[in-house]
């Protein structure tokens, strides 16, 4: 690492540079187990390991450490601070003050929509049929996993719009997130193909899912979530000839393509796979822009115990089957194997505000109690009969 990897483009080699390389190769490699928390500390200066870049204060004949102009004053070298991310860092800083630029001045609403929809395009034209066909390209591990980063890379600037929409955005700056989804789930993905891929085509739009609808439950913003979970899509032949909300559809598709994340390093053990890659994947993102802190693994499962209550909610009945999709919180409704159960939590406040809680006052289950008792009921019976354990 010190040995060039994380210098300058002069060989500066300081504290924050080596921990921007550490932060970032950390966070992308697909054989680390950890996701690290990271951020600079701007104001004083930085410890620099290596000074020999500071040789330049010296004249071309001097040695010692005290050698002066003959007037008495210093010489001073301007020297760049790390890039490794900077190219990167100076890109999401310009669409992120844009953003808070643009959402927090209501007469910039033509703005504002100009530059969402601008950056809507981009992705659809990074993550079309002609970038990732579905077609003529072997199914081998390498390639799935190569493909999921693509897309996640493709859905960088995207991505960030999201989340910062549901963050600050009014009711109707929410409309734009539901462009977004929307947009996104019409993309090209192929008629025919290799099945893993025309499923895997699904992945950007539940990146983005994940992404904003962490941001709406961290800020308690329900009727974004609802955005996020409930939005209607028009689609053949997923819908045949109806509608269905975009998180049955997406997570429909991936579902089926679920063990494809075992062949992930660190995954191969996994009950829910996915899920869990998602988890480690979005942190360092989700940190940078939400500051979660430790609450980020908190709000993590309760966005997925949401999409699968909201999921059982859109064709159940009394007695039938509460199929929803799992996440990591599945595997901690047992008790023997650690970790916090969110769901008794959260139906015990559901039950002390009954309709005034938060989720149904913004639509959820048909903004009827009773109706949310139903589902989370059938729904612990179906993760009470798991046959992981």
């Amino acid at each position: 690492m010190l040995e060039g990897g994380a210098a300058t483009t002069d060989g500066l080699i300081s504290a924050s540079g080596v921990m921007s390389y550490v932060y970032e190769k950390v966070a992308g490699d697909q054989y680390s187990h950890q996701t690290p928390h990271y951020g600079f500390v701007e104001g004083d200066g930085d410890f620099i390991f290596d000074t020999s870049i500071l040789g330049k204060l010296l004249g071309p004949n001097d040695t010692s450490a005290a050698s002066e102009n003959k007037k008495g004053e210093e010489n001073d070298v301007l020297i760049n601070t790390s890039p490794q991310t900077a190219g990167t860092e100076l890109e999401e800083e310009a669409i992120v003050e844009t953003m808070k630029e643009l959402l927090s001045e209501p007469s910039k609403k033509i703005k504002l929509n100009d530059f969402v929809e601008r950056h809507i395009k981009i992705f659809l034209d990074k993550i079309d049929l002609r970038h990732f066909p579905a077609e003529g390209v072997g199914a081998s591990n390498e390639e799935f996993f190569d493909r999921i980063k693509k897309y996640e890379e493709s859905a960088h600037d995207i991505q960030r719009i999201a989340v910062l929409l549901t963050q600050w955005g009014t009711p109707d700056q929410l409309m734009l997130l539901k462009k977004i989804l929307v947009r996104t789930s019409e993309v090209d993905r192929g008629s025919s193909g290799t099945i893993l891929w025309l499923n895997l085509s699904w992945y950007p739009i539940q990146f983005l899912m994940y992404s904003a609808g962490i941001a709406a439950v961290a800020e308690q913003k329900y009727d974004a979530l609802k955005v996020i979970l409930e939005t209607p899509v028009h689609l053949v032949p997923d819908t045949i000839g109806k509608e269905l909300s975009i998180n049955e559809i997406v997570s429909r598709r991936l579902s089926e393509i679920s063990d494809s994340f075992k062949t992930i390093s660190g995954h191969e053990r996994h009950y829910v796979p996915r899920s869990e890659y998602l988890f480690k994947t979005l942190q360092p993102t989700l940190e940078d822009l939400l500051f979660l802190g430790r609450s980020y693994e908190e709000v993590f499962d309760k966005y997925e115990i949401f999409a699968a209550w909201s999921y059982v909610n859109q064709h159940f009945v009394i007695g039938g089957d509460a199929r929803g999709p799992i996440g990591r919180f599945g595997w901690k409704s047992r008790e023997p194997f650690g970790g916090k159960n969110l769901i008794p939590t959260i139906i015990e406040e559901a039950k002390r505000e009954r309709e005034s809680w938060k989720p149904l006052k913004a639509g959820f289950f048909g903004a009827s109690f009773t109706r949310f008792v139903e589902i989370s009921g059938a729904f612990n019976e179906r993760l009470d009969k798991l046959n992981w354990f």
